[in-house]
């Protein structure tokens, strides 16, 4: 039996819809230019069959981006429905997924809650806070956009946690942010810390010190 590892998987690459200050990945749009960076059909199939033709107890598949869900229901559908073509009686198969909460809608619930992913939605405090780096296109704050994916996930009872980055703009304020989360009916949080650095080794504005 091989020992079980789970699968990190980007399908839209590094598009997104927000354009969040700290965000390392939409930089690689200047290395790709107009090469096809959205995982077809055929690739999906391939790296579903391929996995679950692996002697392994559980299937764990990890979904991240930039933002997954710019994929659209109909291709996360597609993937459970290869799921259950190549899994086979006493396997187990889970679904988790990172998004940025702003396309989150009753649809997205619905398909959530049918096949019991797990959601990671990010959302980094209050407004004052969250929007000083999340911002969109156009350069405006997202919180409560997110706050709207949240009720529609809670609306269809779809299991989530809350991903906050520790940045300058709430690095200070730890229990504000925690009192906020608790306060928004969030029991299950992750922070993590932002620490990037430019190539001369020196730690970029958004970025949080050791201390």
């Amino acid at each position: 039996m091989t020992k079980p590892f789970s699968l990190l998987i980007k399908p839209a690459s590094y598009d997104c819809n927000l354009r969040c200050q700290y965000c390392f990945y939409l930089k690689k749009a200047a290395v790709y230019g107009k090469v096809q960076h959205r995982m077809t059909t055929q690739t999906l199939e391939r790296m579903i069959s391929s996995y679950m033709a692996l002697n392994m107890p559980q299937y764990s598949f990890a979904w991240q981006g930039g933002e997954p869900t710019l994929m659209g229901v109909g291709f996360f559908q597609q993937a459970v429905d290869f799921m259950k073509k190549y899994g086979y009686a006493g396997k187990q198969v889970s679904n988790a997924l990172q998004t940025n909460g702003t396309l989150l809608d009753d649809e997205w619930g619905k398909f959530f809650r049918e096949y019991s992913f797990l959601l990671g939605i990010s959302l980094d405090g209050p407004p004052e806070m969250h929007n000083k780096f999340r911002v969109d296109a156009a350069g405006k704050g997202t919180h409560q956009r997110v706050l709207d994916g949240i009720e529609a996930m809670r609306r269809n009872n779809v299991e989530f946690n809350i991903l906050t980055l520790i940045t300058p703009a709430n690095v200070e304020h730890p229990e504000e942010v925690y009192n906020y989360l608790k306060q928004q009916g969030i029991q299950y949080h992750q922070y993590i810390e932002c620490v990037e650095f430019d190539a001369a080794g020196k730690l970029l504005p958004f970025s949080v010190t050791a201390r």
